[in-house]
């Protein structure tokens, strides 16, 4: 089994690794929509083209169904239909209370 390390460099600032990210949103929001991608180079070695994979686990709410969710808040706020909104997140699902 191969051993992985994370490269990190404490001596940089917080402004200076603030600036370094592609994305900081000003809340959870703005970020869905934005799934990161991954190259699978190893799985694809020997195929025709480029394999890639969208990093679900990485959405605000670990889930494939953020954009839904989002929309559906949106529509019930915009229509008056709720007041307050209590929301549950879990690694696979995203339940609206």
């Amino acid at each position: 089994m191969r051993k992985h390390s994370i490269q990190t460099d404490l001596s940089k600032t917080e402004e200076q690794v603030m600036a370094s990210r592609d994305c900081i949103g000003e809340d959870a929001t703005e970020l869905i929509g934005n799934t990161p991608m991954v190259y699978l180079r190893k799985i694809g070695r020997g195929f025709p083209g480029t394999i890639a994979a969208k990093v679900e686990y990485l959405n605000p709410a670990c889930s494939v169904k953020d954009r839904i969710g989002l929309a559906m808040v949106q529509a019930a706020e915009d229509a008056g239909q709720v007041s307050y909104l209590y929301l549950f997140f879990s690694s696979c699902h995203i339940c609206l209370l």
